[in-house]
């Protein structure tokens, strides 16, 4: 990675160099100045686990970038908040990091907290690395102070729609969303291509995401008996929507997404996640590029967990602050504004690059199954340019 390191220039006398230190001393372009990074995320609340895994991946990245000089020499000083995935409380986070005048943002993984929080942070001229918040919304608001290392909700929704048709042959499908702007947005997608390419939705309905029992609508599917059923959402329901299922006995396929995949839907659906599908941003899976891989054996050696795609688009998201500054030669938050729709690098999620209304590129995805060793076995990739 290329890096910018400062030069101290010998003084001709004492007074020289004294009179150095002190205007680099009093100077904001000065090396030892921090750069201040606000990292909003759902730390506690309904997605803290998830909001917990991402800021380990971000500050993973903060580690890396200070261990090789900083951003432009300055060293990362993270200020974080706790959005508890509340819009109102993710709002106050970007009223606290325009106060304190932080040079950029990453977070805030939940849609319905960044659609909001955005708007505070647009008009303070500050950008935003989004890392994993995905509905469709944000693309169409064409804000020029946002770019997403995540692909949006409807492509892979669309995705996942051709696949259950073209593969699993599936004609009727009972489609279900968690009732937040993710699993809204994915499952509006997946429902009007399901139909698109011939199939029939037999109901499509929200689910309460922090219920515990889920025989009302299970009992509805069991009469409905569609060929496969379908949850827009996180792990926590998707669990335990499968494995209460085969409990009452329903043998619907299932098929879910990205934000599902990973070792902590298996924990809780145990045996009865066998066989079910979903999609998942592959990349970084497969520690193919130096990014990659030390994040890859930085989550296993510090935290004993493997890297998802949750994961690498949190790291993602700070490496390109990074990136943005080295492509500016600046870290004021104007500069980065500018140049932000124009970064280009090789991360943990592959080749990153972005388009003029802030969402990324080229985003690659796979379709998973559980085997019976209670693996992910990858049965196809779609690579789709945005």
């Amino acid at each position: 990675m290329r890096r910018r390191y400062a030069f101290l220039v010998s003084a001709v006398s004492s007074l020289g160099v004294l009179l150095a230190m002190l205007i680099l001393s009093g100077s904001s372009n000065a090396s030892d100045s921090p750069f201040l990074l606000g990292i909003g995320l759902p730390l506690t609340g309904p997605n803290a686990t998830y909001g917990t895994a991402s800021m380990e991946s971000e500050q993973l990245a903060v580690d890396y970038i200070n261990s090789h000089g900083g951003i432009l020499g300055h060293p990362i000083k993270v200020i974080s908040w706790d959005t508890k995935a509340d819009p109102a409380t993710g709002v106050a986070g970007a009223h606290n990091f325009v106060s304190q005048n932080v040079n950029a943002v990453v977070g805030f993984f939940n849609s319905d907290v960044t659609v909001p929080a955005i708007r505070i942070l647009e008009q303070a001229n500050i950008p935003l690395f989004g890392d994993n918040p995905s509905t469709p919304k944000l693309a169409s608001l064409h804000l020029k102070n946002f770019i997403r290392l995540t692909g949006d909700d409807a492509l892979e929704g669309v995705i996942q729609a051709q696949f259950s048709i073209q593969k699993l042959h599936a004609k009727t499908v009972v489609a279900l969303d968690d009732q937040e702007a993710f699993g809204e947005a994915f499952a509006q997608a997946f429902v009007d291509e399901f139909k698109k390419e011939g199939g029939q939705v037999l109901d499509y309905e929200g689910v309460d995401p922090t219920a515990n029992d889920f025989s009302a609508i299970l009992t509805k599917i069991a009469s409905l008996k569609p060929d496969l059923f379908e949850f827009s959402g996180f792990y926590q329901p998707a669990a335990l929507l499968i494995k209460q299922a085969r409990q009452m006995g329903i043998t619907s396929t299932y098929i879910t997404d990205s934000a599902v995949y990973g070792d902590k839907y298996l924990q809780i659906a145990g045996k009865a996640a066998i066989g079910s599908y979903m999609t998942n941003n592959p990349a970084a899976t497969v520690a193919a590029t130096p990014l990659q891989k030390y994040l890859s054996d930085s989550l296993e050696m510090k935290y004993n967990i493997k890297v998802d795609g949750i994961d690498a688009n949190a790291f993602d998201a700070v490496m390109a602050v990074d990136y943005a500054a080295q492509l500016a030669n600046s870290i004021a938050p104007q500069d980065l504004i500018r140049v932000m729709h124009d970064v280009k690098f090789e991360g943990a999620t592959g080749p990153a690059s972005f388009l003029a209304d802030g969402d990324r590129a080229q985003v690659d995805y796979t379709v998973e199954q559980v085997t019976p060793q209670m693996a992910y076995k990858t049965l196809q990739e779609f690579k789709e340019v945005l």
